[in-house]
């Protein structure tokens, strides 16, 4: 008998996991960006950010759904995904009505 917990994750736990760690980290690596160039005078770029926060999204969800305690909190992660998103749809919105 294998555990559920020992046993290997199918393939789609492991992209569920993989879509969420890089949606997660580049929206989190986004607002780091933006709250940082508020704050400093030097132009600052982007990738670095970005970059960061896929590794860490991606490292924190594998994370937390490998611990008995921590599936549950993984879904909290697509709140910073979903803020993203509704931001670039109001910039797009705004952006129509100068049209």
């Amino acid at each position: 008998m294998t555990d559920e917990s020992t046993s290997r994750p199918g393939l789609g736990r492991l992209l569920y996991e993989s879509i969420l760690g890089l949606a997660a980290g580049f929206s989190i690596g986004w607002f780091a960006w933006l709250i940082a160039d508020r704050f400093s005078d030097a132009d600052l770029a982007f990738w670095p950010f970005a970059t960061t926060g896929v590794v860490l999204g991606v490292t924190v969800v594998r994370y937390l759904s490998t611990r008995r305690t921590g599936r549950g909190w993984v879904h909290l992660l697509w709140i910073p995904v979903a803020l993203f998103v509704a931001l670039m749809v109001a910039v797009v919105l705004a952006l129509r009505a100068f049209e």
